[in-house]
C-alpha cells in the first residue's frame, strides 16, 4: 500500500473535497484552483495535469479516464488505492472529472477529490456484521448494530425485506427524508418522490436499495435528485447486497450523502470562472482600444504614455468600486466624485448633485472614462485652466413606465471655447460608446461661457441591479 502522494493529506471533519480546473486540450494546463487544492497539492499540476505525477500506473489511469471524458463529454469517476496518511490512517480518495462547455463546446474540465474513507469504513463495518447470520436472530447484536449506525455521521439504511423485517434508517437517513420509518415491503417506495440526474422520475424498481435487494446490483455513486417539501436536493447513493454464507441475499446496505451544497458551488464555481473570462475579455477590448488611440501617429511618445496610463488609471478606478459591490452596479456620485478626485481636479471648484442612481457594470465603466476626458479637457483647455473657472455635474431622473436619466456638464466662467476641427479620442468615446452603452444620446455644445455636455439615457430597472 502506498503512502504518495496522499501523504500530506491529515484527517479533518467531514468529506475533504478539494476542486481545481484544467484547460481541455493537453498538457492540460491549470486555469484555477480552490485554497484546498493548492494547500494539499502546493506542487503538483502546475504545468499541465501530467506534469508531476509520481506513479507511472497514475498517469496511465489519468490518461484513460480523461480520453474517456473527452470522447463521451461524461463525468468520470476514478476510485485510487487505499492510501496512508502522514497520521498512518487508512484513506479512500476519489477523483472525479467533469467537463465544462461553453456555447455547447468543451473549454476545460474540473477535477474534484473526494475523501471517501467514512463512507467506506461505515460500510464496511455494517458489511461484516450483517453477513453473520446468526446476528440478525440475538437482541443484543441487533441493538448493538442499530446504535452503531444510528451515531454514524453519513444516512445509512438497512433493508431487511428478506427477512420479513422493516429496515433500520439512522438519525441522519431519517434527518435527510423527513420519516422516521418505513414499512417492512418495497411498496414503502412509492411514498417517496425523487427523480434521476436526467429528470425520469423513480419508480419503486429503480430505486438502488430495491435493485441491491433483488438483483444482487451493486450501486456506487448514482446520483439522485430527492423531492421533499418543493425543495430540490442532490444526494450521492451507493448499495450493495449482503449475503449468507450460503450467498442468498438477506439485507441491502445503502449509504447516501446530500451534496446539494457542493453541487452548488461546483456550479458557482464554474459561473465564476465564466465570469471572469467574460470581463476580462471585455477589459481587453478596452485597454485595445484605449491603447490604439492614445498612441496615435503623430503624437509624442512621453506625451502618449502618459495618456494611456491616465486612462488606464480611470478605468481601474471604476473596476474598483464595481469589485466593492461585487460588480453588480455602481452609484453615480460616487463614480463621478472618485474619478475627479483621482484626475487631480479640485473639487472646490465643483459642484455635484443629483439623486442615488445605480449603473450596470459596462456603464459605470464607461462614465468613469467619460468623466476622465471632460475632467483632463476641462484642466487643460476649459473652465480649470484659469483660476476662477468651475464646473457643475448635475442628473436627474425622469420618471415613467422607462425612466430616463439627463446628466449635464457645465463648464462656466473659464476661457472662451469654439468646436475643434476634429473629435479626439474623448469626443468619439463620449458620443459613441457612452451613448451606445446606455441606448441613448449624448451631445456637445461649445458655449461662450464653456462646454456643456448633455446626455440623455433610459435607466434599468433599479431593483434588477441588486439580484
Amino acid at each position: 500500500m502506498k503512502s504518495a502522494p496522499f501523504a500530506q493529506i491529515a484527517p479533518g471533519p467531514g468529506d475533504l473535497v478539494m476542486t481545481a480546473c484544467y484547460d481541455w486540450a493537453p498538457p492540460h494546463t491549470l486555469i484555477f484552483a480552490d485554497p484546498g487544492y493548492r494547500a494539499h497539492f502546493p506542487r503538483l499540476y502546475q504545468g499541465g495535469l501530467f506534469a508531476t505525477a509520481p506513479d507511472p500506473g497514475m498517469i496511465e489511469g489519468l490518461r484513460t479516464a480523461i480520453q474517456t471524458m473527452r470522447d463521451t463529454s461524461a463525468p468520470q469517476i476514478m476510485d485510487l488505492p487505499p492510501q496512508i496518511d502522514r497520521n498512518g490512517v487508512r484513506r479512500h480518495i476519489r477523483w472525479t472529472f467533469a467537463p465544462q462547455t461553453d456555447g455547447g463546446a468543451p473549454v476545460a474540465f474540473t477535477h474534484s477529490i473526494t475523501d471517501r474513507s467514512r463512507e467506506v469504513a461505515a460500510q464496511n463495518a455494517l458489511k461484516a456484521e450483517l453477513t453473520r447470520e446468526d446476528r440478525w436472530n440475538k437482541d443484543g447484536d441487533l441493538e448493538a448494530l442499530a446504535a452503531t449506525i444510528e451515531a454514524a455521521p453519513i444516512a445509512i439504511s438497512i433493508a431487511r425485506d428478506p427477512q420479513g423485517l422493516p429496515p433500520i434508517l439512522n438519525a441522519e437517513a431519517r434527518r435527510l427524508t423527513g420519516m422516521d420509518g418505513f414499512d417492512g415491503d418495497t411498496g414503502r417506495y412509492k411514498k417517496l418522490s425523487a427523480i434521476h440526474a436526467d429528470g425520469r422520475p423513480y419508480i419503486p424498481e429503480d430505486y438502488p436499495t430495491v435493485r441491491a435487494m433483488t438483483f444482487g446490483e451493486v450501486i456506487r455513486n448514482e446520483e439522485m435528485i430527492f423531492l421533499r417539501d418543493g425543495e430540490r436536493r442532490r444526494w450521492i447513493i451507493s448499495s450493495t447486497p449482503v449475503r449468507n454464507v450460503t450467498g442468498d441475499i438477506v439485507a441491502a446496505v445503502t449509504a447516501f450523502l446530500d451534496v446539494e451544497a457542493q453541487r452548488r458551488a461546483e456550479e458557482h464555481r464554474t459561473l465564476l470562472i465564466g465570469e471572469m473570462n467574460h470581463r476580462v475579455k471585455n477589459t481587453l477590448a478596452v485597454v485595445q482600444t484605449i491603447a490604439a488611440q492614445s498612441f496615435r501617429a503623430g503624437e509624442p511618445a512621453a506625451y502618449a504614455q502618459a495618456t494611456f496610463q491616465a486612462r488606464l488609471h480611470a478605468l481601474a478606478q471604476a473596476h474598483d468600486l464595481l469589485t466593492e459591490e461585487a460588480w453588480q452596479f455602481a452609484a453615480l456620485s460616487d463614480l463621478v466624485q472618485r474619478t475627479l478626485t483621482r484626475c487631480g481636479t479640485p473639487m472646490d471648484r465643483v459642484h455635484i448633485d443629483g439623486p442615488f442612481v445605480l449603473l450596470p457594470p459596462k456603464a459605470a465603466v464607461s462614465f468613469a472614462l467619460t468623466m476622465h476626458e471632460l475632467a483632463t479637457n476641462a484642466a487643460k483647455y476649459g473652465a480649470l485652466s484659469n483660476e476662477q473657472g468651475r464646473i457643475e455635474v448635475e442628473w436627474s431622473v425622469l420618471p415613467g413606465d422607462e425612466p430616463h436619466l439627463h446628466l449635464q456638464w457645465r463648464e462656466l466662467d473659464g476661457p472662451a471655447v469654439t468646436a475643434p476641427t476634429r473629435n479626439g479620442f474623448g469626443t468619439r468615446m463620449i458620443s459613441r460608446a457612452l451613448a451606445a452603452e446606455l441606448k441613448g444620446t449624448a451631445a456637445f455644445e461649445f458655449a461662450e461661457g464653456g462646454l456643456v455636455f448633455a446626455l440623455d439615457a433610459p435607466l434599468p430597472p433599479q431593483s434588477d441591479l441588486f439580484t
